[in-house]
Formats: structure tokens, C-alpha cells, sequence
């Protein structure tokens, strides 16, 4: 910059810092007010989709999350039982039988005995635990086995 407009250009900053008031607020009665909304249009195909391809649920999964919500804290689902390792928090599913609504699955300790019964079925998204139904111990009562289990045992 020449020497004529520096002192040119800080008396314009002077000038517009002085038009921004002070730090302090105004004693006046005007308050502040978001601004008004801008509309603004948007391009519809810029909206993200769902993918069309969703992650399927496999059996293994199906079986982990029934395991971890209805099994003690700290219990992990460990596959088959007839190659699961004992394992004290583990839990192991065996299959019983093919259904006309899916898949029953002896459920339990590994090297120990099966405490419950799950109906998996396959659907569009995967594998998914559809019923369970746990067995009357001996003289605790009659509850009626679900249609999904006669003839399993």
C-alpha cells in the first residue's frame, strides 16, 4: 500500500468499528430474534435412501442376542452342542427338530441338560428367535406346550 492510503484505510476501520457500538447491551427495549427461515428448495433426490440390501441376521446372531437378553449378564452363546466345550457361562443350542414355522432348538449349558426351547425362523431380514417356551419342572405346574413343540422332545 502507498502512504496515502494506509492512513486512509485505518480511519475507514475506525469508522466502522465505531459504528458497532460497545460491548455492553443497549438499555433499550429491543431484544433479539432468530432470524426469519430462508426456505430453500431441495434437491429430492440428494435424500438419503435406505439401502436396498439389508444386513442380514444369521443364525449364529439370532441365537447371541437371545442368549445375552434373557440369559445372565456375562452369558455368550457358543455354538452347537454337540462340539461346545464346557463352559460356565456359556450357553449351547442343539437342534430338535424341522417345523412347518421354522427351526426348534434345544437351548442350555453345554455338557449339561437343554432348559429351554426356541422357535427360529428365517425371514426377509435374517434369522430370528419367533417363540420360546421352557418346560414345567416336575410338580411346578402345567403349562401348555405351544402347537411349535408337540411331538419335540
Amino acid at each position: 500500500m502507498d502512504r496515502v492510503s494506509r492512513p486512509l484505510v485505518a480511519l475507514l476501520m475506525v469508522a466502522a468499528l465505531a459504528g458497532c457500538g460497545s460491548a455492553e447491551p443497549s438499555t433499550g427495549s429491543r431484544t433479539w430474534s432468530p432470524p426469519d427461515p430462508v426456505a430453500t428448495v431441495s434437491d429430492p433426490t440428494a435424500v438419503a435412501t435406505p439401502s436396498k440390501e439389508v444386513e442380514r441376521v444369521t443364525f449364529e446372531q439370532a441365537m447371541a442376542r437371545y442368549v445375552t437378553a434373557h440369559y445372565p449378564k456375562g452369558s455368550r452363546y457358543v455354538g452347537d452342542c454337540g462340539t461346545a466345550k464346557p463352559d460356565p457361562r456359556g450357553v449351547c443350542g442343539l437342534k430338535k427338530a424341522t417345523v412347518d414355522l421354522g427351526e426348534v432348538w434345544g437351548i442350555g449349558a453345554p455338557a449339561s441338560e437343554i432348559d429351554g426351547f426356541l422357535l427360529l425362523a428365517e425371514g426377509d431380514s435374517g434369522w430370528q428367535v419367533a417363540d420360546a417356551y421352557v418346560p414345567d419342572l416336575e410338580g411346578a405346574g402345567t403349562a401348555p406346550a405351544p402347537s411349535w413343540f408337540v411331538g419335540v422332545e
